[in-house]
């Protein structure tokens, strides 16, 4: 039992130092044959420890990062949600988008546009939280005391006539957002923009992003938002199933 221990710890050092391996890398600088590495490899996936970065490659999985850096693990969720947004956009008939709350504000990890209409939004751009849908998926799933110290400091801006800047209607619609594990938002930040979230959490029910996708139309509704909402979910949890099996 010790030496298989210590075969595991060496595949999972070996990916740690390399960042992306092949299984034949894996028996090669472990000094495994190839039916034990792929035995130890399988094992780890299906724990969470690893996981796929692309056909016949394996990265650290989010069980191992969880215990790391957020850094690294936003960046597990940026390469494992990019063929699932793309797949999203399509289906949807919309620009996809992944984001993770940075110090207040949304941050764009990735983003899967669909057909010739612009939406401002840009990979590694940043927005304010509380006038998007992303954001507002984000906001509302941090802790309580962390809501109230946001909603306090906040100077919120009027940038479209629909634009919700009143600090008590806020504090509602994250409640509400919390409640039914989803957000809208129409035209708050854009004239014609409308966006649906959901979050990307854990088996433990911590966030730690959010998908969503935005549609650019002459006549933005909740409705048509709802409309999108099942292909969302499961594209949530593909990518939530990916990440932590």
């Amino acid at each position: 039992m010790p030496e298989l221990i210590d075969k595991t710890l060496d595949v999972v050092d070996c990916i740690n130092e390399a960042g992306v391996c092949s299984l034949a890398d894996i028996a090669a600088r472990c000094g495994l044959p190839f039916s034990t590495a792929h035995r130890i490899v399988s094992a780890l996936v299906a724990r969470g420890y690893l996981a796929s970065a692309k056909r016949g490659q394996y990265r650290l999985g989010g069980r191992i990062l969880l215990a790391g850096s957020r850094q690294s693990l936003a960046s597990l969720i940026e390469t494992i949600s990019r063929r699932p947004l793309r797949d999203l956009a399509r289906m949807t008939r919309a620009h996809a988008h992944l984001a993770v709350l940075d110090e207040d504000m949304v941050t764009y990890l990735v983003k899967q546009s669909w057909g010739r209409a612009v939406v401002h939004s840009q990979e590694h751009m940043q927005l304010e939280a509380y006038c998007t849908a992303i954001g507002k998926v984000l906001l509302a799933n941090l802790p309580p005391d962390e809501i109230e110290a946001y909603l306090e400091a906040g100077d919120f801006v009027r940038l479209t006539p629909f634009t919700i800047t009143d600090v008590e209607t806020i504090r509602n619609h994250l409640l509400e957002t919390r409640r039914c594990g989803w957000a809208t938002e129409v035209e708050e930040t854009a004239p014609h923009l409308m966006c649906l979230a959901v979050p990307i959490a854990d088996p433990k029910g911590q966030v730690h992003a959010a998908i969503s996708v935005s549609i650019v139309t002459r006549q933005p509704s909740h409705a048509a938002l709802l409309d999108r909402l099942p292909a969302l979910q499961e594209t949530k949890s593909g990518i939530e199933a990916a990440l932590f099996p």
